[in-house]
């Protein structure tokens, strides 16, 4: 199923590309990838969280960053719109894809401060498994809620 919601956006993105209106119709995948990696994450039983957040770590941020610091040379020498340093800490500190001022052409971006804030909720949502159903039910809607009608 995570293979067919990756063909979806990828689909999505390249009819975007063409301007093309059924674009949208593929944009469902990255939802349905998220929901299948949140409950993939959900079900593991993590032993060593320290470990566990410097791979993730390792996978997510350090390729992000590398990524940046090739875009943002190229952005001073070929886009006439010159991006601000304001738009460069957002994308830097990860949360173009919740406060948006994120730098224009790099708005597909918005997915890794998801990504990165499924991580930050694991440990919580793990913790909570423990207690009670209700509460945990409740933390994740909220999530999910922050998630869908962020502010920004």
């Amino acid at each position: 199923m995570r293979i067919l919601a990756m063909f979806s956006i990828i689909v999505c993105h390249l009819l975007q590309a063409y301007n093309n209106r059924y674009c949208w119709l593929f944009n469902i995948g990255v939802w349905v990838f998220l929901a299948i990696s949140g409950y993939l994450y959900g079900c593991k039983v993590i032993e060593d969280w320290g470990h566990w957040f410097k791979t993730r770590f390792k996978k997510l941020y350090i390729p992000y960053i590398l990524f940046l610091l090739a875009c943002i040379p190229f952005y001073y020498i070929f886009v006439p719109e010159k991006i601000s340093v304001s738009q460069i800490i957002v994308h830097v500190v990860d949360l173009q894809g919740i406060v948006g001022n994120g730098i224009v052409g790099l708005s597909h971006l918005w997915f890794m401060s998801i990504i990165a804030l499924c991580y930050l909720a694991t440990p919580i949502l793990q913790y909570l498994r423990r207690f009670s159903m209700v509460l945990y039910i409740f933390t994740i809607l909220s999530l999910m809620n922050f998630f869908v009608f962020k502010i920004g």
